[in-house]
């Protein structure tokens, strides 16, 4: 196994490089959860909590799995209901997944595809407590009671304030927020119909808000933890972020030409309370608060399948 420091280099090395045609020749695989075997589970498992261990060099007394939900909490107000929602999540992801690897764990990298579990969410194999990710939380405090991730499995979230992973499943019936498009009924939120029909958007400006509309629709049906800047404490989080990314890719390779469609869509969208300033490019910086992973622009992260990033989902 590379140790992190050459991992980082290696990294930090194919990013300066850019984005060259056929740089990539051996993509790594990301496939759905459910295909894994349990000894691949099992090493997924060991590696989220392995970033436990690790201390985040940018940030001290924080450790690198803290230091990943910070990050996200410092940023999310800029990266969502936003051009750079796609693109920035798709760079958030991808570092994650380097972590990951430097902690052993060398199988694919997963992504859960919710759509198979549209109609009855809670009882996805993703949620089982002997190979996933565990449950629902307890009604009182909402901790989650079964699976790696749980009190009883000696699992406890340190920042920002020592506590257990939450969760509460809902039906979503509550009313939408502000900019919030969501369907109702649970084959309309986030279902193959609804994925079909997001598909037939034909350019960037309006496929992207359609997709980050699905994106809110699956984290606000498993709050709150999971639907708040603290997302990512949950591991299942980087799970969903990876499906939302495949979706995309998905959406691009259906026509080549969206291997550039950026910079049609503002930077913020339309009901967002932030003005929007000018419109957003392919030159605009994508930035991570990680020094060894420097900024790179939209550019090169459209196409995951170019050096800088260099993977591919296997459907």
């Amino acid at each position: 196994m590379r140790s992190l420091t050459v991992l980082l280099t290696l990294t930090a090395t194919v990013i300066a490089a850019g984005v060259k045609n056929g740089a990539c020749m051996r993509p790594d695989l990301r496939v759905e959860w459910r295909t894994l075997t349990e000894a691949q589970k099992a090493s997924y498992h060991r590696a989220v909590k392995c970033l436990q261990t690790k201390p985040a060099r940018e940030s001290k007394g924080r450790s690198q799995y803290d230091y990943f939900a910070w990050m996200y909490d410092t940023q999310i107000q800029h990266v969502h209901q936003s051009a750079s929602f796609l693109p920035w999540h798709r760079y958030f992801t991808f570092v994650h997944t380097q972590f990951l690897k430097d902690c052993g764990y060398e199988g694919p990298i997963p992504y859960w595809d919710w759509t198979k579990d549209v109609n009855n969410m809670p009882k996805s194999q993703i949620f089982d407590i002997t190979t996933g990710f565990g449950g629902d939380g307890e009604k009182q405090g909402h901790c989650v009671q079964g699976g790696p991730y749980s009190a009883t499995s000696k699992f406890q979230l340190t920042w920002p304030w020592n506590q257990c992973l939450q969760r509460r499943f809902n039906d979503m019936v509550s009313t939408p927020a502000k900019g919030f498009r969501a369907a109702t009924g649970p084959a309309g939120r986030h279902s193959s119909i609804q994925v079909m029909k997001m598909n037939k958007n034909r350019n960037f400006k309006t496929f992207a808000p359609a997709l980050e509309d699905m994106h809110q629709a699956v984290i606000k049906e498993i709050s709150p933890m999971m639907s708040s800047g603290f997302a990512p404490l949950d591991p299942l989080f980087f799970l969903h972020l990876n499906n939302i990314d495949r979706l995309w890719a998905l959406w691009q390779e259906a026509n080549e030409d969206r291997l550039k469609d950026y910079g049609s869509i503002t930077p913020k969208l339309p009901g967002h309370t932030v003005t929007p300033t000018r419109p957003a490019t392919l030159n605009d910086p994508i930035l991570l608060a990680i020094k060894a992973f420097p900024g790179l622009r939209v550019r090169q992260l459209l196409d995951t399948q170019g050096s800088a990033l260099c993977y591919k989902y296997m459907q």
